[in-house]
């Protein structure tokens, strides 16, 4: 690998994972010229309560999706935290230790209305380029210097908290990758056992 490489970020809580965040990774894979895709699992999201699956559980999903695919690496680096961690602070390590010639970072359409007031958002635009992910239900508008992003296999919305609603129905969610779907039911139902 080049010794200053192009690097993606993509970030989130993974809550559970499906069909529309693979679709992100392997678009991001086609269309960004990049050396290494680095998968952000969140220990929490700072704008969100806390996750329904364990931190360990969503990392787990993540590394045994992903398994295989060059150029992408699952990173516990917000997960060993302990605590919400602002893309700032991730952008800054992987600045820092990688130090990549090129640094995108990945986010969906619904976060852009809310992007100027991230913690450290200047800094982040010295340091990256946003590549702005097309989700359906928003315009695709935006005042910043950013890469647009479609996902054209994905023709309706599709979110984490419309599965964990199916989840409660005791219900198998289509947009959950297939070998996920037994093991989330299973770790759902083993959650709010105990709650």
């Amino acid at each position: 690998m080049d010794k200053t490489p192009k690097i993606a970020l993509y970030g989130g809580s993974f809550d559970p994972p499906h069909i529309a965040h693979l679709a992100v990774i392997y678009q991001a894979l086609e269309c960004l010229d990049i050396d290494r895709l680095i998968i952000l699992v969140a220990y929490q999201n700072p704008f969100k309560g806390a996750p329904c699956f364990s931190p360990a559980q969503r990392y787990a999903w993540m590394q045994g999706l992903l398994k295989g695919l060059p150029k992408v690496q699952v990173s516990d680096f917000e997960i060993r935290a302990q605590r919400p961690v602002p893309s700032i602070e991730s952008v800054l390590h992987f600045s820092h230790t990688l130090k990549p010639s090129k640094l995108y970072f990945i986010l969906g359409a619904d976060n852009m209305a809310h992007l100027p007031q991230w913690e450290g958002y200047a800094l982040m635009q010295e340091l990256v380029e946003f590549v702005v992910v097309q989700r359906q239900g928003y315009t695709l508008t935006s005042p910043h210097s950013c890469i647009y992003m479609p996902l054209p296999q994905i023709t309706h919305s599709i979110s984490s908290s419309q599965i964990r609603t199916l989840l409660a129905q005791h219900k198998i969610p289509a947009h959950l990758p297939p070998t996920l779907q037994m093991g989330v039911l299973k770790s759902f139902k083993e959650t709010h056992a105990r709650s």
